[in-house]
């Protein structure tokens, strides 16, 4: 069973802490298929949703992961395994492609509109080893901000 961190943080700065909850698993699945007996549903695109189950994970493939929470009872995030990062300014993220490969992770995607950051994911072993590798990524010298991606369900504001 992968070990994942106890808390993860997102939104910069201090921003939110949430806290794994081992008392639930996500099961990434695609978008169309049937939400029954999931507590939480999250769509990440058309095509891929993550239902969250109770109980701990009964497997380890990679489409079964964790659970994660803003607090003991906030609102449920899901890791997918994609990390967004930003380099300091005057840093091409397209330049440090052989440190991030190095650190475990592929570029997925580059932003024309911030050429000096990018959504990574890792080279194998999905969301427990982008988990796993954020603290590689901190410490590269260019990079100034790591923040994984986290699903939560949508809320409607009254």
């Amino acid at each position: 069973m992968p070990r994942y961190p106890n808390q993860l943080r997102a939104g910069g700065g201090k921003g939110l802490v949430f806290e794994h909850r081992p008392d639930l698993h996500s099961v990434r699945q695609a978008a169309g298929k049937t939400r029954s007996k999931a507590v939480a549903w999250m769509n990440e695109d058309a095509k891929t949703a993550y239902g969250v189950y109770e109980g701990p994970a009964a497997g380890t493939g990679a489409e079964v992961g964790p659970v994660y929470s803003a607090g003991s009872n906030g609102p449920l995030a899901v890791p997918t395994g994609r990390v967004f990062v930003r380099l300091a300014e005057g840093n091409r993220a397209e330049e440090h492609r052989a440190q991030f490969t190095a650190a475990g992770f592929d570029i997925e995607q580059l932003l024309s509109y911030a050429p000096n950051a990018a959504w990574l994911r890792p080279r194998e072993g999905g969301v427990a080893a982008a988990l796993g590798g954020l603290e590689k990524l901190h410490s590269l010298a260019a990079v100034t901000h790591v923040e994984p991606q986290l699903l939560m369900e949508r809320a409607l504001r009254s």
